[in-house]
């Protein structure tokens, strides 16, 4: 189930004009939707599930759980409580074995499998990172290669390049401060301390 907003047509279409089979139809559909999400948050994982249908059951674990516009409007067009329906679906993944799967739950790149856990020693980065890249809907094979640029970018003063860390550690200013004085336009000396502001 994604996040997508509903358009408006399914939501506000005249319900004086609907015989009650067509709007018994239109109910059942609805239930359709919420029972088909509510497979997605519970499927197992195989061994060779990839990183999209991980993605898709965390997707409907989150439009459970967060129970925003849309998943309440479906519940009203399904004629549903949609505070019983999320307390069925949060009882339902609770009682699946898929979500304590995903966390060891093997990605394959480049005709390797690994745990997210795995990928993050291999490649240096973060497990957050890699998680949230795949939610991003990055692509997997760029989750797990693309270098974190904020921590490997160099800034150039006098002819020293160092990585703000780096520059943080000889000027004793805090690193998110130097780059948010170099984004709003400082120099990098005016940043760094060394010339007036």
């Amino acid at each position: 189930m994604t996040a997508h907003a509903l358009p408006d047509s399914f939501i506000n279409y005249p319900t004086n004009d609907i015989n009650p089979a067509e709007a018994e139809r239109a109910k059942n559909l609805w239930c359709a939707v919420i029972a088909q999400a509510l497979l997605d948050a519970t499927s197992t994982l195989t061994p060779s599930s990839g990183g999209q249908e991980i993605l898709q059951i965390r997707e409907a674990q989150s439009w459970f759980l967060h129970a925003g516009k849309d998943f309440r409007t479906v519940c009203d067009l399904a004629d549903l409580d949609w505070r019983q329906v999320q307390k069925h679906a949060i009882q339902q993944m609770n009682e699946a074995p898929a979500k304590s799967q995903i966390r060891n739950e093997k990605i394959e790149h480049d005709g390797k499998y690994h745990t997210l856990r795995e990928w993050s020693q291999i490649t240096g980065l973060p497990i957050k990172i890699i998680r949230s890249r795949l939610k991003a809907k990055w692509p997997i094979e760029r989750a797990l290669t693309e270098q974190l640029n904020k921590e490997r970018q160099e800034i150039t003063y006098n002819g020293a390049s160092r990585t703000y860390t780096e520059w943080s550690q000889v000027t004793g200013i805090r690193n998110h401060t130097l780059r948010n004085r170099i984004r709003a336009g400082w120099t990098v000396g005016q940043a760094l301390g060394y010339e007036p502001r």
